[in-house]
């Protein structure tokens, strides 16, 4: 294999919205850190390249992602089915859901700063690839919490692998984890990358060499400091101070360490990358465009109810989760009322995400929903890109149905169509007041029906 890594800065220029918490109400006040792109490239005879991209931006929305890959393959010549683009999920970046539509001034600029600058991270990649195997190390972050429930199963592993030449040098390490990126709440204004920028640091500052992380599985997964997201408390999306995030990464940081002393499990001189499309059913089956307006209908008039305005004010974008907070702290609202709205409004906001914004994702007639999956099989180790926020029980069911590898998912990959729950999530206790079941969009079989489709792939070597 020939492999290259290279990074650039994707800092803001000027005040954006961020991108994570419905709740926040105005623009970035500045920048508190910097943001970074990473790409890692892997080139070998007879294999389409692999370049795959880690922003320190919360998600990509699908098209938004194929305009980028677009002007990316134009500027290096990589074919963007090479390509494939990742965000960290920060909470406290840069809305850039649909950013290449954008008319603002401000918004258009910043995507031609991404589109630049990931093209640059891209040929820097490619030009300065060399031989190299993967080392790959295996160990536990002691980070994260099942945020559906403390006593609840977790993936705690982490994934480090290193890139090294024909002389033993190494020159990047590549590290895969589950957590969010919300140890910074609904209150900071400030962009940051949160809890990895600093992991980042450290590790390059000792080793001498950058680290890209890859996110995983993070679904129903958050910092500690976060604990169990409880729908009824309107203060649920505060977060914690700088300080403390730099205590969550140092804690993380001593994980990391800890792996980088092991000795390697695994040289990998080959890896097999496998793209393709699949449809998928979706929660609400089968609907016409009838059946779709009363469903927003019914739910809009229960909000203007509670708001006290007119039904054609409700907002439909994720501002209405900051209105119903506010109003049920303003009235005195009751936990199970608060809760109650909470949970319609992820819901609607979810449901008109998926039937507007990626409506050309769904067939309405038959119910189901297409979204891209990658399949990036190192043979000791496979990593499963999809466009959705995965629960962690996707990791856990793939320990069971493959042992010969092991097999983990990434999130936010090549766009976002919400939050996909296994069906064991569904049958968990209160999955109907849970953030994860409530908002998804996706069938309770979906997932199982991915993971079959994958151990496919693998089974017949990336055929399909």
């Amino acid at each position: 294999m020939n492999i290259g890594i290279a990074r650039r800065d994707i800092t803001p220029q000027a005040p954006m919205e961020l991108l994570g918490y419905g709740d926040r109400d105005h623009k970035s006040e500045g920048i508190h850190d910097p943001l970074s792109v990473y790409v890692l490239y892997i080139e070998q005879p007879g294999e389409q390249p692999l370049a795959w991209f880690s922003a320190d931006l919360c998600i990509f929305g699908p098209d938004c992602a194929k305009a980028l890959k677009q002007r990316i393959a134009k500027a290096t010549g990589v074919d963007a089915q090479a390509m494939h683009l990742q965000g960290t999920h920060t909470h406290s970046g840069p809305d850039v859901y649909a950013l290449h539509i954008a008319t603002g001034a401000v918004e258009k600029a910043y995507f031609e700063l991404l589109a630049a600058r990931f093209s640059e991270a891209l040929k820097e990649a490619v030009k300065h690839k060399h031989a190299a195997t993967l080392e790959l190390r295996e160990g536990i972050g002691t980070i994260g919490v099942n945020r559906r429930g403390l006593d609840k199963p977790i993936d705690r592993r982490v994934f480090l692998l290193d890139i090294v030449d024909d002389k033993g040098k190494r020159s990047a390490s590549v590290m895969y984890y589950s957590c969010h990126l919300t140890a910074l709440g609904v209150e900071n204004y400030l962009v940051s990358s949160d809890w990895i920028g600093p992991v980042r640091n450290w590790y390059e500052q000792d080793n001498g060499f950058p680290l890209m992380f890859v996110q995983g599985a993070e679904g129903n997964v958050d910092p500690w400091t976060r604990g169990v997201l409880d729908m009824s408390d309107p203060d649920q999306a505060k977060g914690v101070s700088f300080e403390m995030v730099e205590q969550i990464a140092a804690k993380f940081y001593r994980d990391l360490k800890t792996i980088r002393a092991t000795e390697a499990i695994n040289t990998i001189e080959a890896v097999k990358t496998t793209s393709f499309e699949a449809s998928f059913p979706l929660l609400f089956g089968a609907m016409d465009a009838a059946g779709l307006q009363k469903k927003v209908d019914d739910w809009k008039h229960e909000f203007a109810t509670f708001l006290g305005i007119p039904v054609s004010e409700v907002p439909e974008d994720g501002s209405i989760n900051n209105l119903i907070k506010k109003r049920a702290v303003e009235i005195g609202s009751s936990p199970e009322q608060t809760e109650h709205l909470v949970i319609n409004q992820f819901t609607y906001t979810q449901f008109l995400w998926a039937y507007g914004a990626n409506k050309d994702y769904i067939d309405m007639q038959k119910g189901t929903i297409r979204i891209p999956i990658v399949v990036v099989d190192f043979g000791v180790l496979a990593i499963v890109g999809l466009p959705v926020e995965p629960l962690m029980d996707f990791n856990l069911d793939f320990q069971h149905k493959v042992t010969e590898s092991q097999v983990v998912v990434a999130g936010l990959v090549d766009g976002y169509f919400g939050y996909l729950p296994h069906r064991h999530n569904f049958a968990e206790q209160k999955a109907e007041a849970l953030y994860e079941t409530i908002s998804t969009v996706f069938a309770p079989e979906t997932a199982e029906m991915i993971i079959d489709e994958v151990v496919d792939v693998l089974k017949q070597g990336g055929r399909r």
